[in-house]
């Protein structure tokens, strides 16, 4: 029974439209069927028992034997049980391609291979003007076999991942997908092919490219399932859409900070009629964009305080289709006024006329406030102290008018000015990098008199560290330094008539020591007269007290005259800072 079921299994194989050849552990050939015949166009005569490398293309048939034998030993499967297709060479000479299965059979310990080939000439024709016609396209496309190895690409796809033909063909595809996924890539794949189910076939979907240079693209990925026989075959085809996706980030962006900034964005019609208004510009005046729609800006936000050469000045601007800066006083929804820096640039159409006109605002009404405040608080300084300018060079450039007042004239000032320059050239060295210094420097006025000018030199500089000018400001201390001077000689006068007192106290205090010996040689003289100088003792005992008292009161009045002194030396030193 099994040698009929043999049989009738070899009459099968002869019948059968696909090419089989079967051969045994020397290469030979020990089957070939009708089909086989007429695929090479060898008569089975010619074929059975002679080495099967006479099929095969020329270029492999010297190493043939060794690529079995070598299967044989080591049972590496590089093309059993997979569909290659190759081009063979036919007994006539002429030339065709067949597509071509391998299988091993091993009866025992012996192992014969099979394989069964079919031609397929007119289907890679058709398929070459597929690739021909893919090869061509604008959009990258990528094929890849039943085991994710990639068998086509076009020029775009050379284009796009910066890989040549040479690099991406044969290689697994997970090559061209992102890093993180590459490790699971095949997983993804094959459970899509023994599944069927389709996730992402034919969904576009937006995904990174990551390319040979590790540059980043953005494609457009379409994915195509193809089933030939039970091969399964993926195409994705990938639009570079880099440009648009960073032109749709530029926009997201944009509206981002036009949405989120604090500052009014305000788009108009080439009219000036409002079609948007940010969030912005909502917190700055209070109307939302319903309310202002197609209305003109100006005709609801300025008011009575709103200087009209302002306005003069934007209608011109505007007319002129110029882009320009401008600071305006508007008013919100409530009525309160507030203080706008705006900038508004005309936008032009493909035809080259305006079709819109956008502003940015900002709101600077605390920093008009600020200045204002500050303007006030100098306008008060340059009441109060004197300020003279220079040039980098020492030539006056200004000083205010109390300045001008002190020196007696203005041809005076600049006399004051010049002499002060070369006072300080010694100070402006030092205030190099300090930010200022005390200087103290004298001019002489109309009449000819001294004056003393207390002041703070420093410098200005521009952005890049050079000196624009050099500033001094201070006070006229002039009337000070006289009272101080007359307060000095006071004090002179004071310490001289406190050394007449010390001296004075001096005497006193020498007659009063004296007094005391005196009456402390009365008292022992008085001692050896006995009763008779008992009188004459009470006498030179009061003399003594009053000697003692005496001496008592003169070094009080000396420690005052010496405190009075300390406490002129003081004020002294106190008057001589205020007079410097």
């Amino acid at each position: 029974m099994f040698s009929a079921a043999s049989r009738t299994a070899e009459k099968s194989l002869q019948q059968t439209t696909i090419a089989v050849v079967t051969i045994d552990q020397q290469n030979r050939v020990i089957f070939y069927n009708d089909a086989a015949e007429k695929l090479w166009g060898y008569r089975r005569a010619e074929v059975i028992g002679q080495n099967v490398k006479m099929l095969v293309p020329k270029q492999h048939q010297s190493q043939h034997d060794q690529y079995v034998d070598r299967h044989r030993q080591e049972g590496n499967d590089r093309i059993v049980g997979a569909a290659v297709e190759l081009e063979i060479e036919r007994k006539d000479g002429s030339k065709t391609w067949i597509n071509i299965t391998l299988s091993q059979v091993l009866i025992g310990k012996r192992k014969f291979y099979s394989a069964f080939a079919r031609d397929c000439s007119q289907e890679r024709q058709n398929r070459s003007a597929t690739e021909q016609v893919l090869a061509q396209a604008h959009d990258a496309v990528v094929t890849i076999n039943e085991k994710n190895l990639i068998i086509f690409c076009n020029q775009a796809a050379i284009d796009l991942w910066g890989y040549s033909r040479e690099e991406m063909l044969g290689q697994n595809v997970r090559m061209l997908v992102s890093p993180e996924h590459r490790g699971q890539h095949d997983e993804y794949v094959n459970r899509n092919r023994s599944t069927g189910i389709n996730r992402i076939i034919g969904k576009p979907i937006e995904l990174p490219v990551y390319c040979k240079d590790a540059s980043q693209k953005w494609g457009l990925f379409t994915l195509a399932r193809v089933v030939i026989g039970d091969r399964v075959l993926f195409t994705a085809f990938v639009k570079d859409v880099t440009e648009d996706v960073k032109r749709r980030d530029e926009i997201a962006m944009l509206s981002l900070v036009a949405n989120e900034t604090s500052n009014a964005v305000v788009i108009t019609n080439a009219r000036g009629e409002i079609e948007y208004v940010n969030r912005g510009f909502t917190r700055m005046t209070g109307y939302e964009l319903e309310q202002i729609k197609g209305r003109i800006p100006g005709s609801f936000l300025q008011g009575p305080d709103t200087h009209p050469q302002t306005v003069a000045n934007i209608h011109e601007k505007i007319s002129q289709a110029q882009p320009f800066y401008e600071e305006i006083l508007n008013y919100d929804s409530r009525g309160k006024p507030y203080w706008i820096a705006m900038s508004i640039n005309p936008v032009l159409g493909e035809d080259g006329r305006v079709s819109k006109f956008v502003s940015v605002q900002a709101d600077i009404t605390q920093t008009k406030q600020d200045a204002k405040d500050s303007m006030e608080r100098l306008a008060l300084m340059d009441e109060a102290l004197m300020v003279v300018e220079w040039s980098p060079d020492g030539q006056p450039v200004h000083f205010n008018e109390l300045f001008c007042q002190k020196a007696g004239g203005r041809e005076e000032a600049i006399q004051a000015c010049r002499s002060i320059w070369l006072q300080i050239a010694q100070q402006r060295k030092m205030s190099e990098g300090m930010g200022q210094v005390k200087i103290l420097v004298g001019f002489n006025d109309r009449q000819g008199s001294a004056r003393s000018f207390d002041s703070r030199l420093c410098e200005l500089k521009d952005l890049e560290g050079r000196i624009t000018r050099y500033v001094m400001f201070g006070v006229d201390i002039t009337d000070r330094q006289a009272a101080v001077k007359e307060t000095n000689l006071a004090m002179e006068e004071l310490l001289a008539v406190g050394e007449e007192i010390g001296n004075i106290i001096g005497s006193i205090s020498g007659v009063a020591d004296q007094t005391n010996l005196l009456a402390l040689n009365a008292a022992i003289e008085a001692a050896r007269a006995g009763d008779a100088g008992r009188g004459f003792a009470v006498v030179a005992a009061e003399v003594r007290s009053l000697a003692g008292r005496s001496s008592e009161a003169a070094e009080q009045v000396g420690k005052l005259v010496a405190a009075t002194r300390d406490r002129i030396d003081q004020l002294a030193t106190s008057l001589d800072k205020i007079a410097h």
